[in-house]
């Protein structure tokens, strides 16, 4: 009798068990909106921010969710990212469709802190952008849902001037020729650039401001060879850009070493650049740490999404920002009390694939530096990124291009 009532007993407390999960799985989802330029110009961007939130999702979902819901991706195409289509997208994603939480890799620079700064739900954006933070410091105490889980344009002059300046190679001169696009963003990184160059003594010995999306280089490769720069720099948001650059560039290649912050790290700047892209220098701000669990991290994206576009900063970091959030929202209890969810996110350091994540509340922007979240330093080597820098970090040594005469 006794046995029959225990087996009752056990048998109620997992039928009360699965009653419990079905119930809480089957409530109403906690949405997330996810703006992105899934079209035009940028769309290289818009899809490895998409594939890193679903990736990120994935995994959340898979582990029961959050608070026992599951997440929902509600997705806004800005295309172009102009300030009118960021401005509906927030307007959209948060009053109209009513998301808990806004992730993107980036959909404009300063504009979407007040798109979405005019609601409380937390914002995690990727602009790597001084206007973000200009726009957030114009208001904090209304700003305050605003995340930025990259670095500034400044830190990829800074970080990747001073690597240049590190490579075990001997110049052949002191001139740098710079290129940018002719976006603010671009703007800022080559004029940091150039006074970095200057104040080191080098002499900057052309430098043109090109359309986005440029792909004509001739008029410029007849200056830069006019000069024999000791150092190219090149800043666009354009693989297809640089790689034609690059391709031009080899017809009749100077004694330069190439440098192009952050848009090699694209999947699709290798494949376009193919053996041109051999030995050119990139360097972003945000990178996943080689280690065991940056190898399993890579091996199931790659298997998830059929390519190698965890080269790119997005899918570790939006991973990042949204465990941490998981991690905030169970803290809290609720989904939708913002402010305490936002208040934890502000003050507790968050330990992820990418290093250290700390927000100081001048910036609201997280903090560079090998202690914090390492800057991340690679030569494209044999058709894969080998990273340089920093050096506990580093997979390989720098190798001379070959197109560079010794």
């Amino acid at each position: 009798m006794k046995k029959n009532r225990r087996t009752s007993l056990v048998i109620a407390v997992i039928l009360t068990t699965v009653c419990f999960f079905s119930l809480a799985w089957g409530e109403k989802p906690i949405k997330i909106g996810v703006p992105l330029p899934l079209s035009g110009p940028y769309a290289h961007d818009g899809l490895i921010g998409k594939q890193s939130v679903i990736f990120a999702t994935e995994d959340i979902n898979s582990k029961g969710g959050v608070l026992g819901r599951k997440l929902e991706l509600l997705y806004y195409d800005v295309e172009d990212v102009m300030p009118e289509k960021v401005m509906a997208s927030a307007q959209d994603l948060v009053m109209g469709k009513g998301v808990d939480l806004v992730v993107t890799s980036w959909v404009d620079y300063g504009v979407d802190v007040k798109a979405y700064g005019r609601f409380d739900v937390p914002y995690f954006a990727g602009a790597a952008s001084s206007l973000s933070i200009k726009a957030y410091q114009e208001d904090p105490k209304k700003y305050w849902n605003f995340f930025q889980y990259f670095s500034t344009e400044e830190e990829y002059s800074r970080q990747g001037w001073a690597k240049m300046m590190t490579i075990p190679y001997t110049y052949p001169n002191k001139k740098v020729y710079i290129i940018n696009e002719d976006d603010h963003w671009s703007h800022v990184i080559a004029d940091e650039y150039e006074m970095l160059a200057k104040k080191d003594g080098w002499e900057i010995v052309g430098k043109d401001t090109v359309s986005v999306g440029n792909v004509e280089w001739g008029g410029i490769l007849t200056k830069i060879r006019s000069t024999d720069p000791a150092i190219i720099m090149m800043i666009t948001l354009s693989p297809t850009a640089e790689a034609a650059f690059l391709t031009q560039f080899h017809k009749a290649p100077t004694q330069s070493l190439i440098h192009m912050p952050y848009c090699p790290s694209a999947p699709e700047f290798i494949q376009l650049g193919g053996k041109y892209a051999e030995g050119v220098l990139w360097n972003t701000l945000l990178g996943i740490l080689p280690g065991p669990e940056a190898d399993a991290f890579k091996e199931k994206f790659i298997k998830r999404f059929g390519n190698e576009t965890w080269g790119i900063s997005y899918p570790a970091g939006i991973w990042d920002m949204m465990h941490f959030w998981v991690d905030a929202v169970n803290k809290v209890g609720k989904v939708d009390d913002y402010k305490a969810i936002a208040d934890y996110l502000s003050k507790t350091p968050y330990k992820g694939l990418c290093g250290t994540y700390v927000y100081p509340e001048k910036t609201n922007t997280i903090i560079s530096g090998d202690e914090y979240i390492p800057a991340p330093f690679f030569q494209v080597q044999n058709g894969k990124d080998v990273q340089l820098y920093p050096e506990n970090w580093k997979q390989g040594d720098f190798i001379v291009p070959s197109w560079i005469k010794q």
